[in-house]
Parts: structure tokens; C-alpha cells; sequence
């Protein structure tokens, strides 16, 4: 188990989102060391400031990458996330209706195959669709 007390978790938030704009709530210890449980063994750190010092090295690139990648979410799908998608809908949507000039533009980051972006497109065409879209 990753050796995490609540300085350790913070250096590691605080460079994962410099890193890669990853942000981490103050809550997710449990998602950081189910992630990387298996990376820091094999390299034999214990605990996340050391694991952010070795990532700090120019010549730890791979090990950055590696951590990197074991904290994305790699998966794509409709609405995945449902929460945000209710938002868009249900709040911004109508407040773009009555401050926009027609045009909406989303840019929809990470994503493999399009299923997020898609979604959001659906949900505006339904939003259009309403007569609450003009």
C-alpha cells in the first residue's frame, strides 16, 4: 500500500496537475494508491514525495509517463460521467441560450474515440429539438 500521509498526498496533487493538469480532490488517497500500488513496488519507493522526486529527475521521463498514465482515465463511452453531462444540460445550456449569439463551441479534451464530445453534441441537438434551444 502507498505510504501517503496528507503532505505526501499534496506534493503528489500539486505536481500531477503541473505535470499534466490533472486535478485530484482532497479525497481520492484511495484512487492514488490503488493506481500506483503495483508501479511504486516495482521501483521500490514508499511514499508519494519520494515517488515526486524521482520523477523530477530528467533521466525518471519513463517513470513520469508511467504515472502519468496509471492516473488517466482510459476509457470512452456515451455519457460516461453522468453528472457532468446532467450540468451541461440542465444549467449551462440554458444560460448559453440567453447570453450567446447562436454559437456554442465545446472542446472535449482525451478523448479516444469521440463518445464525449458526441454526447455533448447529442445533448444539444435534443436541447435545440426542446424549443428550448431557439
Amino acid at each position: 500500500m502507498v505510504a501517503s500521509s496528507p503532505a505526501d498526498y499534496k506534493i503528489f496533487r500539486d505536481f500531477l496537475e503541473d505535470a499534466c493538469g490533472i486535478i485530484l480532490g482532497e479525497n481520492k488517497q484511495y484512487l492514488v494508491s490503488s493506481r500506483l500500488n503495483k508501479l511504486m513496488a516495482e521501483k521500490q519507493i514508499a511514499s508519494l514525495t519520494e515517488l515526486v522526486q524521482c520523477m523530477q529527475q530528467i533521466s525518471q521521463r519513463s517513470l513520469k509517463e508511467a504515472v502519468v498514465d496509471a492516473m488517466t482515465t482510459n476509457e470512452t463511452l456515451w455519457f460516461r460521467d453522468s453528472h457532468p453531462f446532467t450540468i451541461f444540460k440542465d444549467r449551462l445550456l440554458p444560460e448559453f441560450q440567453k447570453d450567446s449569439k447562436g454559437t456554442i463551441r465545446v472542446w472535449s479534451a482525451a478523448c479516444s474515440s469521440g463518445q464525449e464530445p458526441y454526447s455533448l453534441s447529442m445533448l444539444v441537438e435534443e436541447f435545440r429539438n426542446s424549443g428550448r434551444g431557439g
